[in-house]
């Protein structure tokens, strides 16, 4: 392996401390070599099946696990499906992984359901499989995550989309998603619709609170209400696509049931967060661990009841008020495990399926039909950079709604230096690529590894663009200097 390659690899910034870990998990096994059982080659041989052709991001994921794999002695083949709706490459990429005696599949899946089968055959023949970036709701059809805990990421945009608003629960929110079936896609838009702190205010608590003991009193009498989807006229994908969980809880939601809450709720509720450098991750674990997902409750306890309503009589302003009473946040909670969140009414949700041009298109016309959007929300690179060409072209200024995306493509730095964006939640790429080749081979040979490891974001702004650990993150080989 090249000198700058490694030195980039070892950076606190990277892989280090989850490389520790894992080789604290696995002892002594060897990689690259897979032995001869089931007449397989020697060489452990890994497919990397990505979302989406064309976006620097998985550019960055290509480039971590090729050099994992060139250091650690593995095959890799790495391919891309045409867009993150294209669904049949990623069947026909798996198929090929099958028919080719590969010993492990990393995957960013695109839609869970209609790869069920493939995986499952993939399995069956005794392939590893690993999801990067996007995870099965099903976790039981992998061996490990690697990746950003997209709940927890929507979650930080969430809180900055409240600090942006002057009534929260009344001022619109455009949502514009890269999907309605990529795990990845769901759960940025659950998080960012989770978040509770003071500046929700109380009639945003009541209205979730309703939906949410509604639909668990449906599912109590037998029916499922409407379990498929939310309220008609609610603008946004199917209940199931908000946070779906039909094979048990999501990635995110199994890290916060025990203990204390987790650090996002500790850090949005009482006069708003820290800079969002305890996301960081420069010189200490990934920016997940910083806050607290390894235990804590979801994100009722950011409303203030952790230890309970204050009791009746007690003085001040009432239950309702200071939080949800326990049994809306038991309804609610039981909703959310449940994977059926409610958007907010004041939220619309339009997915361009990964298309730039399609996200320009819809931006455009949701803006022209709602002139009194404050706020722009979107989830990925495509759709982020289909959203600042949508505010270009109808010249609208800076300081007329705050707009918030995804990924650290140069264009989009570009606009957030020039004040169409407003901040982008940046991921860490090359960790995804890299640890998930490197999980891939350890459970592959024998060895094992983490069931799960968060690579964690960044909240990039105008004002810490040029800060010396946001840099490290933006541009490592740039900033490093070689």
């Amino acid at each position: 392996m090249k000198k700058a390659s490694r030195k980039l690899r070892i950076r606190p910034l990277l892989c280090g401390l989850a490389l520790l870990t894992s080789f604290t998990l696995t002892g002594c096994s060897v990689p690259g070599s897979s032995g001869s059982a089931g007449g397989r080659p020697q060489t452990t041989k890994i497919y990397v099946i990505g979302q989406s052709q064309g976006i620097s991001f998985w550019d960055d994921v290509e480039q971590g696990a090729n050099e994992a794999g060139e250091e650690f002695g593995y095959e890799i083949h790495y391919s891309n499906a045409e867009s993150v709706s294209d669904v049949q490459s990623q069947i026909d990429l798996i198929n090929e992984a099958i028919s080719q005696q590969a010993n492990a599949i990393v995957i960013s899946p695109n839609d869970e359901a209609k790869l069920k089968d493939s995986i499952q055959a993939a399995r069956d023949a005794g392939l590893t499989i690993i999801t990067i970036n996007a995870d099965f709701e099903d976790t039981s059809m992998r061996s490990s995550y690697v990746g950003t805990n997209n709940l927890t990421a929507g979650k930080i945009a969430g809180r900055h989309i409240v600090e942006a608003l002057t009534d929260p629960v009344n001022e619109k929110i455009l949502v514009v998603t890269h999907s309605e079936t990529a795990n990845s896609a769901v759960s940025r838009v659950s998080g960012m619709c989770m978040i509770d702190g003071p500046a929700y205010g109380q009639a945003m608590q009541k209205s979730m609170q309703e939906a949410a003991m509604a639909r668990a009193a449906a599912m109590q009498q037998g029916g499922q209400g409407n379990a498929g989807g939310p309220p008609e006229g609610a603008g946004g994908p199917p209940a199931d696509a908000q946070q779906g969980n039909a094979g048990g809880p999501p990635a995110d939601a199994q890290q916060g049931n025990a203990g204390g809450p987790p650090a996002d709720a500790q850090q949005g509720n009482a006069g708003g967060p820290p800079a969002d450098a305890q996301q960081g991750n420069a010189g200490g674990p990934p920016a997940d661990a910083q806050q607290g997902n390894a235990g804590g409750p979801p994100a009722d306890a950011q409303q203030g009841n952790a230890g309970g309503p204050p009791p009746d009589g007690a003085g001040g302003p009432p239950a309702e008020q200071s939080g949800p009473s326990e049994e809306a946040a038991a309804s609610r909670e039981a909703a959310m495990q449940g994977g059926k969140g409610t958007l907010p009414a004041n939220v619309m949700v339009r997915n361009c399926g990964g298309d730039l041009n399609v996200a320009k298109t819809m931006t455009m016309e949701a803006l022209k039909e709602n002139p009194d959007i404050k706020v722009v929300y979107s989830t990925n690179e495509t759709s982020t950079l289909g959203v600042c060409q949508a505010i270009q072209e109808l010249g609208l200024e800076p300081d007329e709604m705050t707009v918030i995306g995804f990924n650290s493509n140069e264009s989009e730095l570009q606009y957030l230096r020039g004040g169409v964006l407003d901040a982008l939640v940046v991921q860490n790429p090359y960790n995804i690529g890299y640890l998930g080749v490197y999980y891939a081979g350890q459970f592959a040979t024998g060895g094992g590894a983490s069931g799960m490891e968060y690579t964690g974001v960044v909240y990039v702004t105008a004002e810490n663009i040029d800060d010396d650990d946001i840099q490290l993150i933006l541009d490592p080989k740039k900033y490093i200097g070689y």
